[in-house]
């Protein structure tokens, strides 16, 4: 896709699209996203979760492009496995995002049946305890590191995504370490984003510049340590400032987008219809159900040029390397509330 802005001509593709196919859940966790989400009880239709495959697809580089199912729990979708066929018919990269808890044999078939890259586990904690807690269900670890060990029984690959507050930072290496210890392929860290039910968490969220750098350097820490036996890796858009060296910034005539890419080479669409620029910024791009050319609205979005123009305020404003990270809006809006503010936990 072409953007137009007043600034500058951008050209980007999509090569990742989420779909929160299911608003249904069998857990109740402390951070989710969904709180006050009044579609909680339903499913996407089929026909609009193709829609959304055909035009991410059909603007991806090359045809390649990786489609993630989340919810809810997508597993609770009663058309997953038609999905899963139509996703292996356009042979797209499929990634399931799960709690773990309700697979099973008769899923792991249909897993296999329709090759599906990635199943994505969530596990928050070592300790079974703390997992539930933050889960809100009893037996909910026991159910994730079953299907963990399901899943590389029948050789599917799989991650282990883990949210990390401050009250479990201290558990990162551990969890890397349980991870090699059950033979996943990666394990994915990422912090609390103050959305939905998380912006009560208060304390646990990293509340500032230090807790942040603590995170980011710990990442790189484990990442070096054990990139022999696991990938270890981080969706923080923040990540890049811990290598500033690797960045020149010199050259403003052709500008390489890094850091959050949210809305310029993926997409997210919330069980209510609305595309957004990942499953955390909130901020509608269109609406499945009401527009009826998906390319046209996603071109002419604002939201859209003010991710890529990055024309924000404050210190991120001013920043040279505001192309290669950006900042997160949503921390930005939440904690300054201004969504082209700095974001208040960079701590360069």
């Amino acid at each position: 896709m072409i953007f137009e802005t007043e600034e500058a001509l951008f050209e980007s593709f999509i090569n990742v699209a989420q779909i929160e196919i299911t608003g249904k859940c069998n857990l109740n966790c402390r951070h989710c996203r969904g709180n006050g989400n009044k579609n909680l009880n339903t499913d996407m239709p089929f026909d609009k979760i193709k829609e959304i495959i055909t035009f991410a697809k059909r603007n991806s580089a090359n045809d390649f492009i990786e489609i993630v199912l989340s919810g809810g729990e997508p597993l609770l979708h009663p058309k997953l496995e038609e999905i899963l066929k139509f996703c292996k018919q356009e042979n797209v990269l499929i990634e399931i995002t799960t709690n773990g808890y309700l697979i099973n044999q008769k899923f792991i078939d249909m897993f296999k049946e329709n090759n599906v890259t990635t199943i994505s586990i969530s596990l928050d904690s070592i300790s079974p305890q703390e997992h539930d807690k933050f889960r809100g269900k009893k037996g909910a670890f026991d159910k994730a590191i079953k299907a963990i060990k399901l899943l590389n029984q029948n050789g599917i690959r799989t991650r282990i995504r883990s949210t990390i507050s401050n009250n479990n930072i201290y558990e990162m290496e551990k969890m890397v370490m349980y991870a090699i210890d059950l033979n996943v392929d990666s394990i994915a860290f990422g912090p609390i984003i103050p959305v939905g039910n998380a912006v009560t968490l208060g304390d646990e969220m990293f509340n500032t510049p230090e807790q942040m750098k603590n995170f980011i350097d710990l990442f790189y820490e484990l990442k070096e340590k054990y990139k022999d036996k696991v990938n270890v890796v981080t969706n923080e858009c923040l990540h890049g400032l811990h290598e500033l060296d690797k960045y020149n910034t010199e050259d403003d005539s052709e500008r390489m987008i890094d850091g959050c890419s949210a809305g310029i080479v993926s997409f997210n669409v919330l069980i209510n219809g609305d595309m957004t620029p990942c499953s955390m910024y909130h901020r509608k791009i269109l609406n499945i159900y009401e527009s009826n050319d998906f390319e046209k609205d996603y071109l002419k979005c604002q939201t859209i040029k003010e991710l890529l123009e990055r024309n924000y305020v404050g210190k991120c404003g001013s920043c040279s390397l505001k192309f290669v990270c950006g900042g997160c809006r949503v921390r930005s809006e939440f904690y300054t509330g201004n969504r082209l503010g700095s974001d208040p936990l960079c701590w360069v």
